[in-house]
């Protein structure tokens, strides 16, 4: 079956409540596609964190994309962005490639997270009536009779067990609601953890299972817009500083062209050669690329020997490579080429969701950043989609041969 990844802006555009024709059609082609199970629709946090809202006014927008993201996709996620990384680091330092299932079967868009181990509710109650420090004070009769109004053979008497259960299951239910996209439906999950009756393999479960549902994740934010901020920013932040520091790296090649090497210093010289010169680019970037991979081997607490050859990058991390390769190819327009629109905030992130297309059997990118994404994926047979309205046709086409 075809693995399809849409492009972040797909999803906005087939959400909008009136559609074009043409913008209808794709919709229904697609919807009926995943339907019929004829095409698998995946999604990754990337996606996620572009469909969250950036504020309260934006809300309705995050419900009719995580709604559509749902009905395409269902729970058909990718791992998230520092597992495939780490992974493919890891694949480097082993040499062995990495599976596309590792990457691909997973109902987790989002970083692995986990409960703690929680302490027994007698044994909690025990160790906060032993260090109060009125019961500290009192004589052995009297802590004895203390004692007894709360324990009985060795457990909480009934009416203890009751009381608690009563008030402090259900206010830390409510903080955890509050706080983090917890679905209700797991709520006898966490009472029970709260009261140290369900282990955190249970707890870890019920929370993961909670988080897996974009469409309910977009509604949590109605109530809670706010906690969309730290999900929103995860690509969009990135995306703004290295917008920045392209456009900074545009100015300066300018600069640099325009004073012919009349006036720089030695230290300066090689640098309009790289600005002037696609080899001595080229040779860059892929010192970029290492530089890279070593920084997350060494975050990893992996060690990579030796000189690593560009091929092997390309072959063992073919997600860092596209990332990588993608982005700075696109800003060679601008440095070394003829392109007179300043790299977008946007170029960075549409870069980061090519970590994913040599994985994939279709990518859906951003028409301008299309070629510079499918230069780095075509040889794992990726096909590159850069048209909307052209993604029918293309997975038609796909699917009867």
């Amino acid at each position: 079956m075809l693995t399809v990844y849409l492009d972040s802006q797909d999803y906005s555009a087939l959400s909008e409540p009136q559609l074009r024709p043409d913008l209808a059609y794709v919709k229904n082609a697609l919807l009926s596609m995943a339907a019929l199970g004829e095409v698998r629709f995946v999604f990754s946090a990337l996606v996620v964190s572009e469909a969250a809202p950036t504020g309260s006014h934006a809300v309705d927008y995050a419900i009719r994309r995580g709604d559509l993201l749902a009905q395409l996709c269902g729970r058909n996620a990718l791992i998230c962005p520092n597992d495939l990384v780490q992974s493919e680091v890891r694949a480097l330092a082993e040499h062995q490639t990495l599976p596309r299932a590792h990457v691909d079967q997973t109902e987790d868009w989002f970083p692995r997270v986990e409960f703690e181990d929680t302490t027994p509710l007698v044994d909690a109650v025990r160790e906060r009536f032993n260090a109060d420090p009125q019961v500290r004070a009192m004589a052995r009769p009297q802590r004895r009779e203390a004692e007894r109004k709360f324990f009985k053979n060795g457990g909480l008497r009934p009416e203890v067990q009751a009381a608690i259960h009563a008030e402090t299951a259900e206010s830390y239910v409510q903080a955890l609601v509050s706080t983090l996209p917890m679905d209700p439906a797991h709520a006898h999950v966490f009472r029970r953890y709260a009261l140290g009756q369900a282990g955190k393999d249970e707890a870890t479960e019920a929370m993961r299972a909670s988080f897996r549902d974009p469409s309910r994740l977009m509604r949590w934010f109605t109530a809670n817009p706010e906690m969309a901020a730290p999900l929103a920013d995860m690509v969009r932040a990135p995306g703004q500083t290295l917008g920045s520091a392209m456009r900074s790296l545009v100015a300066l090649a300018a600069q640099l062209k325009a004073s012919d090497g009349d006036g720089l210093s030695n230290e300066i010289l090689p640098s309009l050669a790289l600005l002037t010169d696609k080899v001595a680019w080229e040779n860059w970037v892929s010192g970029h690329m290492e530089s890279a991979v070593r920084g997350i081997a060494l975050e990893g607490g992996m060690r990579l020997e030796g000189t690593i050859p560009a091929n092997e990058l390309a072959l063992y991390c073919p997600g860092i490579d596209a990332t990588v390769r993608s982005m700075l190819s696109s800003v060679w327009d601008n440095v070394g080429g003829t392109r007179r629109q300043l790299p977008s905030d946007s170029q960075f992130p549409d870069a980061m969701h090519a970590m994913y297309a040599p994985y994939i059997d279709v990518f859906r990118a951003d028409s301008y950043m299309a070629p510079h994404i499918r230069m780095q994926v075509e040889r794992h047979g990726t096909q590159v989609v850069a048209k909307l309205r052209d993604l029918p046709g293309v997975l038609e086409s796909m699917r009867d041969k």
